[in-house]
């Protein structure tokens, strides 16, 4: 079939997506869970949203966390990943009629051997097509997925969103008012302190692949680069199944990547403080389900979830001495799962 956006397998560029970049401050705007993993100068986007444009945005979605990739997913099937105007990236997935959409799909599910099936309706047919061609891109590579696993969920609801906002849709008008004022207002005066960055980000990854028409070398990629994380992906693109797309994005993320027909989208960034805070997080995680990994503690835990308890009442009611019942709660203290004070000759644990 005819190479994603024109591309040639075997061959690679450089360049930047504005719509991913949209979709990744969208997703950090709009998760406040993600907050506290961000470096400082991503938290300053949040920071200066305007609460009546998210207030705007929960009732357009119902919850914000609701939202889920439609802009990038259609703006893949508008055939406008790649590019860094604004307004030229955006006016194909704003003018993209649900039916249009369809028909790509449809052609795009028949070169790779797809069956469309006849009793869904436009939107589920929409739908199930672009989840079905996903999976197969997948498989075709050598990954091997569960059937209806997270990442095929996950892509049913993001396509879901997508025909949304295509023209025609439920949410077109409103959706669109929305990313552009969080665009003019917010993002654009954001990013254009960080092009500076962006460039030298740029010339780096020049540099190291050298010319244009050969397949991409790899091993300048950081350790958790997709192309060097997942064997099939590293395999496709050595043997030259793949055309690869470095993003060059302002955000320090690792492991973004997206995939199309003979094609691949990723960040080629070192892990910035996202990265970073992250790793923070899972050691954070780790050590609080270390303490969890004792009976006695989460009977413990059990016993003073509503009101706290000094540790000899806790060493009568388990059997066990008040030293023993000093050791778990030192654990479980360290691990912040719990909090404990002097009552006298006693400690009162909550």
């Amino acid at each position: 079939m005819e190479a994603y956006l024109g591309r040639q397998p075997g061959t690679w560029s450089i360049g930047r997506s504005i719509i991913l970049e949209l979709e990744t401050a969208l997703t950090f705007a709009l998760d406040k869970r993600l907050l506290p993993g961000l470096s400082s100068d991503i938290a300053e986007v949040v920071s200066t949203i305007p609460e009546d444009w998210l207030l705007a945005w929960n009732d357009l979605w119902g919850r914000a966390e609701n939202y889920r990739f439609g802009l990038e997913n259609a703006a893949r099937i508008a055939g406008t990943i790649e590019g860094e105007d604004y307004e030229q990236a955006t006016l194909p997935v704003r003018e993209l009629t649900a039916k249009a959409a369809l028909e790509r799909l449809t052609a795009q599910a028949g070169a790779l051997g797809n069956s469309p099936d006849p009793q869904l309706t436009s939107i589920d047919h929409l739908v199930a097509l672009g989840t079905q061609k996903q999976v197969t891109l997948f498989t075709g590579l050598g990954f091997h997925l569960i059937p209806d696993d997270e990442r095929t969920r996950r892509t049913r609801q993001e396509l879901a969103c997508a025909v949304r906002i295509l023209a025609g849709g439920d949410l077109h008008t409103r959706f669109w008012l929305l990313v552009d004022r969080f665009f003019y207002e917010v993002y654009r005066p954001w990013r254009e302190a960080r092009l500076q960055a962006m460039e030298q980000l740029e010339m780096r990854a020049r540099t190291a692949l050298g010319k244009l028409d050969q397949i991409p070398r790899v091993d300048w990629l950081p350790a958790r680069n997709p192309l060097l994380r997942h064997p099939e992906l590293r395999e496709a693109v050595q043997n030259g199944r793949l055309h690869v797309f470095f993003w060059v994005e302002p955000f320090g993320l690792p492991d973004t990547w997206l995939l199309e027909p003979g094609y691949v989208a990723v960040s080629f960034a070192e892990g910035g403080v996202i990265f970073q805070n992250f790793q923070a997080w899972a050691q954070d995680v780790a050590g609080r389900a270390q303490a969890l990994g004792d009976p006695t503690r989460l009977v413990i835990l059990r016993m003073i979830r509503h009101f706290g308890m000094v540790n000899t009442e806790i060493a009568d009611y388990l059997g066990i001495s008040r030293p023993t019942v000093s050791v778990h709660a030192k654990i479980l203290r360290e691990a912040g799962l719990i909090h404990s004070h002097q009552e006298g000759r006693l400690v009162r644990h909550r």
